[in-house]
């Protein structure tokens, strides 16, 4: 990743999603009760503030331009959100302090909170923290956030398997899908509405 700018296209190639899903950590499932999008009424486990600096990092880090929707509408940091009330739950205390340090560093820099830096000061900031641990953690989310399966409460409307051309889960292929003649027909919904696995610990507690 080049020092002087953070890069969605270099983001994707590092992490080695060129045409690959991520698939969600294990156990999230029990966390959630819905698939689909996040409901907007939805409690935060966040606070306030704490959750303006990790939208807007996550909306750098993989930022909506060009090339189509990023992190913002795939509502990667409402998935971080809620998985920091359960299978994330060992990261939170690392959040709290990561969120408020990199708030710090913005005003320390630009005299202004993380959230209302322009996108060119934002980058600087990421720059700076980006070898450290914090930082990693974060991005390893937001990308959780952006492709994991919806139902666990990112990847709304599918937009990060749009992003990297996944068609949606296949249960057969077509004999033009197999020698890649045809681009596959995609298919939006969850792995969990095909019958594939089982649901268990996803709907109930």
């Amino acid at each position: 990743m080049a020092r002087s700018r953070l890069s969605r296209r270099e983001l994707l190639k590092h992490a080695g999603l060129a045409g690959s899903v991520l698939v969600a950590v294990p156990g999230l499932g029990r966390l959630l009760r819905t698939s689909g999008a996040v409901l907007a009424a939805q409690r935060r486990t966040l606070s306030a503030a704490a959750f303006t600096t990790l939208h807007a990092m996550c909306a750098r880090l993989i930022p909506t331009d060009e090339h189509g929707p990023g992190a913002t509408e795939a509502h990667a940091a409402e998935y971080i959100d809620r998985a920091l009330r359960g299978a994330l739950g060992s990261s939170r205390a690392d959040y709290t302090k990561g969120l408020a340090a990199v708030d710090a560093a913005s005003r320390q820099q630009f005299a202004a909170p993380f959230a209302k830096l322009t996108s060119a000061q934002q980058d600087a900031v990421l720059t700076s923290i980006q070898d450290t641990p914090f930082f990693l953690l974060v991005r390893g989310h937001t990308l959780q956030g952006t492709f994991c399966d919806p139902i666990y409460g990112g990847n709304a409307n599918f937009v990060g398997w749009d992003l990297v051309g996944y068609p949606g889960v296949r249960l057969a292929v077509t004999a033009a899908e197999q020698n890649m003649s045809t681009p596959a027909t995609r298919q939006h919904i969850s792995a969990y509405e095909s019958g594939m696995f089982s649901r268990t610990g996803i709907d109930g507690d």
